[in-house]
């Protein structure tokens, strides 16, 4: 444990014993934070670097720049987030879920947020979901939020079994929320009538992104490289990226592909893109640390999901000018004014996605337009700084609404 002017930090670089030390007085005392500011506590998984990881770091750092909370963070695994999350000091309390059962994780939670005593408990998808609610509300129960990042994916066999039982239980323990974010409209609407959640309880907070300073810069020549960034899980479709892929390359063999994750669909993905053909024409970078290179490296970026909320690798690429061509699903139309900032696809037709790809590879006003476009849509309704003000006015909001008043 460490102290850093008056505020108590709770780290464990040390993950042989994370978890199993515990502040000695409450940390709504001197100890920790001023008396007027919001005390909020973060539940977060970590256990990947995707898009509701991506979106609780940028929104922690957006929420500590406004200088109104004292943020604390519950995170489960030591991936990348966590690494973030410690090297900018912030406060950590790690619950290894590789090494604690859930009833341990459980009764060390119930002890810290018995310590911790947050006015705020934001909890991110449905193991914490649950964890979160049933130890808050044996203790000091805080006023609970849930973001709902996007809506369940498609598994087959067991594992849809499995998602369908634990997906039942998230949207049974959300309805005892006292706000729940959507990050789109259209997962707001999903829940309330597919799910029955209370309206009342749901808001809409569409997710946001830090501005990068560096744009990228226009294509040369005839070097255009059109790319794509995510897990390789059913829900991406990205053999529908290969099948564009192969239409483009026909009519533009200099055109070259690029795409960033991991998954376990990779070898699948791999076998598509050999048996079309395609092997000199794709790279597959793997997981990348750090995701600006990629986006400067680009001319182009595609979305081929089945479903998404609010994607962050789409907000990500806008943000450095790079236009978007994607299919017309879920939250993206609220990102994408078609034929303004990018274009939709209202069909799963390849040649269809690949039109449009061509066109913007062979209209360069066209395509400094949108990338202009792409950028400033960002800037208006997209950033970090405006997402982390909304969030915190919802805290304020509920809170007075419970009658929880600061000193």
């Amino acid at each position: 444990m460490n102290y850093r002017g008056n505020r108590f930090l709770l780290t464990h670089p040390n993950r042989e014993t994370a978890g199993e030390t515990f502040p000695t007085s409450p940390m709504g005392l001197s100890s920790y934070g001023t008396p007027e500011r919001i005390r909020v506590c973060h539940f977060v998984s970590g256990d990947l670097w995707a898009g509701a990881e991506v979106m609780a770091w940028h929104l922690m750092e957006a929420l500590c720049n406004l200088g109104q909370i004292d943020l604390s963070i519950i995170i489960c695994n030591d991936g990348e987030l966590y690494d973030k999350l410690l090297s900018e000091g912030r406060n950590i309390f790690f619950l290894d879920e590789k090494r604690f059962s859930p009833i341990d994780i459980f009764f060390r939670l119930k002890k810290y947020l018995e310590l911790y005593r947050p006015h705020v408990l934001h909890c991110h998808r449905y193991k914490e979901n649950i964890l979160g609610y049933l130890a808050g509300r044996f203790v000091c129960r805080p006023v609970f939020v849930s973001t709902q990042h996007g809506m369940p994916e498609y598994f087959q066999g067991f594992q849809h079994i499995k998602n369908k039982f634990f997906s039942t239980c998230n949207v049974g323990i959300q309805k005892k929320f006292n706000a729940v974010v959507a990050v789109s409209s259209d997962i707001q609407q999903a829940l309330i009538t597919e799910h029955r959640v209370p309206s009342q309880i749901i808001s809409t907070i569409r997710n946001g992104v830090p501005l990068p300073e560096q744009l990228v810069t226009g294509p040369q020549n005839t070097h255009f490289v059109i790319g794509s960034a995510g897990r390789f899980v059913p829900v991406k479709d990205y053999d529908l990226m290969v099948g564009l892929a192969t239409k483009v390359i026909q009519q533009a063999p200099e055109l070259r592909f690029r795409l960033a994750g991991e998954g376990p669909l990779r070898e699948q993905l791999q076998s598509s893109i050999s048996s079309n053909n395609l092997v000199e024409y794709f790279t597959l970078t793997g997981a990348l640390r750090e995701m600006g290179s990629f986006y400067l490296g680009l001319n182009l970026y595609i979305n081929t999901s089945l479903h998404e909320g609010i994607p962050m690798s789409i907000l990500e690429a806008m943000s450095y000018g790079v236009p978007v061509v994607a299919c017309d699903v879920g939250g993206i139309r609220e990102i994408i004014d078609d034929g303004v900032d990018g274009f939709l696809v209202s069909s799963r037709d390849p040649q269809a996605l690949a039109e449009k790809c061509l066109l913007l590879y062979q209209d360069r006003v066209l395509w400094k337009r949108m990338s202009a476009a792409a950028r400033r849509k960002i800037e208006t309704s997209f950033s970090d700084v405006f997402m982390g003000e909304q969030y915190l006015a919802l805290y304020h909001r509920i809170l007075q609404q419970k009658k929880i008043f600061l000193p």
